[in-house]
């Protein structure tokens, strides 16, 4: 074979216009030097600006009039093949460019971090083994970080390596502390630590051996040559999931890794999800939880706050150890009203709702503005009343209620990792429970009425994992009760039905056919615009359902919306389709008030939250 003068690149950009590959000559000085996954510099067209672009392949010639490449960014590689595979495969299923993809899959180049690897031993290129090798698994239970650890070790004695994904700071702790304890080395790939160090285990990852990698939802790209197992805990997090476009979620990446790399996949949780209970029913993912001991737990149907069978559960914990008691907001208080005509306050700049904070100011939970001159709209008062209490008041409230007891509190914004073993009262929201060794003695879920009642299609779905999620830090002689859950509910959490809980829930969404037992899909932009973009998909496709369009706000300016919905079989061909209409119909990008570059149409492959 001959020397390659032609490198095959994607360009890091977020037009769908320029999302495929482009042939460029490689200069006599860079032949030998450029490789697969490179990054490098590169001119499109008669424009002078230069852009990122990664090699993908490598040739001896092509049938095009090429330009060289401009520079070369480095000697490493950061998209090799099983990385890019993974992007273009996502990029098409949703709608977007691979260098969406790239900005979440591939950390911030830092070239002081490269010189320690100038003698390293570098993976070779990833292999798929003969495919239906691999098991696809998921389990209920109360000590994941046990389970994960079992699991690691299968995996990392066979010589592959591990991938687990948690979806906050105090899960990695726990498991980083394990397997500290027992001396076993590991990768750290959190999204907490500095862009040195995150591009070093970026690189870390590519290196020989079998590696355990630890972190948040961008562990999911992980760049691993060897991989035997994905394991997620809590997959319906909504931490686990983007916040930008495209909006994946980790256990979609995980599904789409799996089989594009063959390895096994494991999902742990507390409690199901609709989304896995779908996979389970249509035998996709096989249910491995084990027989275990049940929970002590009893409810409450009265959504008062002052439960007396959750005061009683507070006072005995109180006796033997520390006591966990979840609410569901942060700060004094979820909401507040007009002290004079109760209506609900609004936010002066941006109409949103307030509510107050730690410091007992009045903040809009839209734009986060102080609102300290507010005035009724209504009556023109200027008082105000607190609505639900949030942690900090529960504080206050048990402070008084139980003197002489230590009451710490924690929330996402001032977060307690871990509590010493002893009396204590913990006041904490959802996913920032403190550890504690032992587990505590009573676990207690107030405000269960109003988790319950959010305005989401999956409000009861993610409360039950949420309060399952606490009810796991019990002792093992412990008890835990949840205050103003309905009845049918409650006897189902009494029996710690939880599996069930999700059947159930499934089975209405399936009556109604709502996500997850079909996919939704939404087009937003300009009415004129998304109307062609509509029509020309619904000429192609009529099987698709739409809905709407519905008028809404998108900062500053005016949108319409569309809402798509869809069979899974149908899900690659709907994308593609979008791709091609966006592609003719919605001309280039807009620029929004802040300067910035936007999309003229804007897709959510799956938004289940326009319900």
């Amino acid at each position: 074979m001959g020397e390659y003068s032609v490198a095959r690149v994607v360009v890091d950009s977020p037009l769908l216009s320029i999302d495929k590959p482009f042939d460029f000559s490689i200069p006599t000085e860079l032949r030998g030097q450029v490789q697969v996954g490179s990054m490098v510099r590169v001119v499109l067209g008669r424009s002078t600006k230069q852009h990122d672009a990664y090699v993908i392949e490598l040739a001896e010639s092509s049938e095009f009039k090429l330009r060289p490449l401009v520079a070369l960014n480095g000697p490493m590689r950061l998209l090799p093949p099983n990385s890019y595979k993974l992007l273009r495969a996502l990029a098409d299923r949703s709608v977007c460019s691979i260098g969406d993809l790239i900005k979440v899959a591939v950390p911030t180049r830092m070239v002081r971090s490269e010189a320690a690897f100038a003698e390293v031993s570098w993976a070779p290129e990833h292999s798929v083994e003969a495919p239906g090798t691999a098991k696809r698994t998921t389990e209920i239970t109360s000590d994941w970080v046990t389970n994960a650890i079992e699991h690691a070790a299968a995996t990392t004695a066979r010589g592959e390596s591990v991938l687990i994904i948690a979806p906050d700071y105090r899960d990695q702790a726990a498991l980083v502390e394990k397997l500290q304890a027992k001396s076993v080395s590991f990768i750290d790939y959190s999204a907490s630590l500095a862009k040195s160090a995150r591009y070093k285990a970026f690189l870390d990852c590519q290196t020989t051996g079998a590696h355990i990698v630890i972190g948040n939802r961008s562990a999911i790209y992980a760049p691993l040559q060897n991989l035997g197992l994905i394991l997620v805990k809590d997959e319906s997090d909504e931490s686990l999931t983007e916040q930008t476009a495209p909006y994946l979620s980790v256990r979609d990446v995980a599904l789409l890794r799996q089989q594009l790399e063959n390895c096994d996949l494991h999902f742990v949780s507390a409690a199901r999800s609709t989304d896995i209970q779908r996979l389970i029913d249509i035998e996709y993912l096989q249910d491995v939880s084990k027989k275990r001991p049940l929970p002590k737990v009893s409810f409450d149907p009265d959504n008062a706050r002052n439960s007396a069978l959750a005061y009683a559960a507070i006072r005995e914990g109180l006796e033997t150890g520390a006591v966990l008691v979840q609410v569901a907001n942060r700060g004094m208080a979820k909401t507040c009203y007009c002290q004079q005509c109760s209506t609900r306050a609004i936010c002066h700049d941006c109409g949103g709702p307030l509510w107050i904070d730690a410091t007992a100011i009045p903040r809009c939970r839209w734009c986060n503005l102080q609102n300290l001159n507010f005035t009724c709209a209504e009556c023109g008062s200027k008082s105000l009343r607190q609505g639900l209490g949030g942690a900090t008041r529960s504080v206050a409230e048990f402070g008084k209620s139980f003197p002489g007891t230590k009451v710490v509190e924690s929330s996402f914004d001032k977060p307690v990792l871990k509590i010493k073993p002893g009396k204590a009262l913990v006041v904490s929201t959802p996913g920032a429970e403190p550890l504690i060794d032992g587990g505590y003695s009573a676990v207690v879920i107030l405000d269960a009425g109003a988790s319950l009642h959010l305005d989401s299609l999956r409000a009861a779905e993610r409360a039950v994992i949420r309060w399952a999620n606490a009810i796991s830090l019990l002792s093992p002689s412990g008890r835990a009760v949840i205050a103003g859950v309905p009845q049918a509910l409650g006897q189902k959490l009494a029996l710690w039905q939880v599996g069930q809980i999700a059947a159930d829930a499934l089975a209405e969404r399936r009556e109604h056919a709502f996500p997850p037992h079909l996919r939704m899909a939404s087009v937003q932009g300009e009415l004129e615009v998304a109307r062609k973009v509509i029509a020309h998909l619904q000429s192609h496709m009529p099987q698709v359902q739409v809905l709407g369009p519905i008028a809404m706000k998108d900062g500053p300016k005016l949108d319409n919306r569309f809402v798509l919905k869809f069979n899974y079989s149908d899900g690659l061909k709907l994308a593609e389709g979008l791709r091609a209409a966006i592609l003719m119909e919605a001309t280039g990008p807009q620029t929004s008030a802040a300067g910035r570059n936007s999309r003229a149409i804007k897709v959510r492959m799956d938004d289940a939250e326009v319900i």
